[in-house]
């Protein structure tokens, strides 16, 4: 018997405001791993990685070759700190043919999903 997908549908929201989420970006990428983390900052266009909310100074930004391909529940196999106390979703993306992870409370993930994409669609024009 084949079981259902575990995809999560969620409509990106493209941020109005900046807002600084709890999040963290792991993958083989250089905006990615142990320093990936911490903090997310979503504006209209964009989404950048900070260590805590009051140190903006020099927020790491994702590129807009990050491409959003499916939010889901955290699995075992995630690379480490993905799941936070089990609450959180985790956006798999894709940079090029490099696998990226974004983890963020389950309300943030639309200003997440509405970051990267505005981000995407900027970048095409």
């Amino acid at each position: 018997m084949r079981k259902g997908t575990d995809t999560i549908t969620i409509a990106p929201v493209v941020p109005d405001e900046e807002a600084v989420l709890p999040g963290i970006v792991r993958g083989d990428v250089s905006y990615g791993g142990v320093l990936g983390g911490g903090y997310l900052i979503a504006v209209t266009g964009g989404l950048s990685i900070v260590p805590d909310p009051n140190y903006r100074l020099h927020p790491r930004p994702v590129p807009a070759t990050l491409e959003p391909l499916r939010v889901r529940p955290p699995y075992r196999t995630d690379p480490e700190g993905l799941d936070v106390d089990g609450t959180w979703l985790v956006l798999e993306c894709r940079d090029g043919g490099t696998r990226v992870y974004v983890a963020a409370a389950r309300e943030s993930m639309p200003l997440v999903l509405g970051a990267l994409v505005s981000a995407r669609q900027l970048a095409q024009k």
